[in-house]
């Protein structure tokens, strides 16, 4: 099902889900320099974590700002997750 349906919002709302990820996957890059302090396996791990509950939870958001914030983080840790290889 679409998610501009499951929410109620515009074709031009609804693609303020892009740019939520895109937002969050520049910020998630940023994390580079964090590898060098902490375990790189457990952060993988976790980032994985993060963007497949994110991922799986989003048709079951009840309002369009969390599902907004849900994909900034989703992005983020997809971001942090690229920046450590």
């Amino acid at each position: 099902m679409d998610l501009r349906f499951i929410y109620g919002v515009s074709i031009n709302t609804s693609s303020y889900f892009t740019v939520a990820v895109q937002v969050g996957y520049l910020l998630g890059s940023l994390f580079g320099w964090l590898y060098r302090w902490i375990n790189r396996q457990l952060a993988l791990a976790v980032f994985i974590l993060i963007m497949g509950v994110t991922s799986a939870l989003t048709p079951h958001y009840r309002q369009f700002w969390i599902t907004l914030a849900a994909f900034v983080l989703c992005g983020i840790a997809s971001g942090a997750w690229d920046a450590a290889r």
